[in-house]
């Protein structure tokens, strides 16, 4: 018994990890900053390193060649990265003066909450 499970162990093992070394992402891997297309300094942390981008990537001569930012504008463009958004939710329980007087920093004055998307 626990030879079938030490064989079978070392199959799904080693499965794995030639799934994960076939992807070949070269710096898209990576973090680094690059301009955008309007001259803002934007932060990549490795989010365009999808099998969808290498796969239309691939074809094209020469592309860890290219400058990064332009291929990660590229593929960003094409919809190929990963792109997560977090929900954070703050209750302030004394906000003073300004919860009952304005709205506009983010605040529901009736509830003390405030939503912010990142």
């Amino acid at each position: 018994m626990i030879l079938i499970l030490l064989l079978y162990y070392s199959i799904v093992f080693s499965h794995s990890q030639s799934t994960e070394s076939s992807l070949d992402c070269d710096f898209l891997k990576d973090s680094f900053e690059y301009e955008d297309e309007s001259g803002n300094v934007q932060n990549y942390t490795g989010e365009c390193c999808t099998p969808q981008a290498i796969e239309n990537l691939t074809p094209k001569n020469n592309w860890e060649k290219t400058n990064k930012g332009k291929v990660v504008i590229w593929c960003y463009a094409k919809g190929l990265c990963e792109i997560s958004t977090t929900t954070v939710t703050t209750t302030i329980s004394s906000c003073g003066y300004q919860c009952g007087k304005s709205n506009k920093t983010g605040v529901d004055s009736e509830s003390g909450t405030a939503n912010y998307d990142i």
